[in-house]
């Protein structure tokens, strides 16, 4: 997710950093023991520290940012330091405070904290997700939904990657397509998209509407089937859990996200999702 307001061959992974070779191909078995460990793993968060790296496709680039997150699950709370770009500003959001509105510190001019609606124009630009889509939790709700409702194959091989133990779990939703259906409620572009466990900048970027576009009952809007067309997790052996996301549609990489520093289960300080804390040091 960048914050910043001031086909298929892996070895195009070569280009974001990451050497890797090939142990062993699992079977069907063990590919699902290895999604039912990272759907074990995620459950099991409370709270979760990470460095993310993410590369999300805009127009025809992918754009790239760096952020340190922490955050809770239940209340969800999450502090973002923001890195590249951004140098050092930060965001806290804790739920049922703050009028549930984001709470932005600049940490330099013009030496203002600023309140944001999450869902806003400012905290949307140039991004795929909103910080509610932080963390694992959004991407295994969102397969448990498509994998019951869309045709896929799951498979999955055992492989180095820098030297580290690494599960590759591919998830190929093989009659992925595009359909057009009739709105018959009011709803807004995300709201449909969170109805249909789809991407809301996907459904604006391909009907060519703005993010914050409301639909009307009769319009004609083009979804895809799943998700994406192809979504390939790259699990820590050790705990389960993915240090590299991609997901991808006809056309190639959509997304990307990797993580490193993972702390999970840490009692975080409660004062690191106060407003009045941003830009000290903690």
């Amino acid at each position: 997710m960048k914050l910043n307001l001031k086909g298929f061959l892996f070895a195009f992974l070569i280009v974001f950093g990451f050497a890797f070779s090939i142990k062993e191909y699992n079977t069907e078995a063990e590919s699902k023991i290895i999604l039912e460990r990272f759907e074990s793993a995620v459950k099991s968060i409370r709270t979760l520290q990470f460095t993310l790296i993410n590369h999300e496709r805009i127009g025809d680039r992918l754009l790239t940012g760096r952020q340190k997150v922490s955050l809770t699950t239940s209340p969800f709370q999450c502090h973002i330091v923001l890195l590249e770009p951004g140098k050092g500003e930060e965001i806290v959001y804790a739920e049922n405070k703050y009028s549930n509105l984001a709470i932005y510190e600049p940490n330099g001019f013009p030496y203002l904290q600023l309140e944001l609606d999450p869902y806003g124009s400012l905290m949307r630009k140039n991004n795929h997700h909103t910080i509610f889509d932080l963390g694992y939790g959004p991407m295994l709700t969102m397969l448990n939904y498509h994998m019951q409702r869309s045709p896929y194959l799951l498979s999955s091989s055992s492989l180095t990657m820098d030297g580290k133990d690494i599960q590759k779990l591919t998830i190929d939703f093989t009659q992925f397509s595009y359909n057009t259906v009739i709105i018959d409620k009011k709803e807004s572009i995300s709201q449909l998209a969170k109805r249909l466990m789809l991407s809301d900048y996907m459904l604006a970027e391909i009907n060519k509407l703005e993010l914050s576009s409301n639909l009307k009952p009769g319009q004609q809007i083009k979804v895809p089937s799943a998700y994406a067309k192809r979504i390939v997790l790259f699990m820590d052996k050790e705990n389960g859990l993915p240090i590299v996301q991609v997901i991808y549609d006809e056309k190639g990489i959509y997304e990307k996200y990797e993580f490193s520093e993972i702390i999970v289960n840490i009692p975080i300080p409660e004062k690191r999702f106060n407003s009045e804390m941003l830009g000290k040091s903690l």
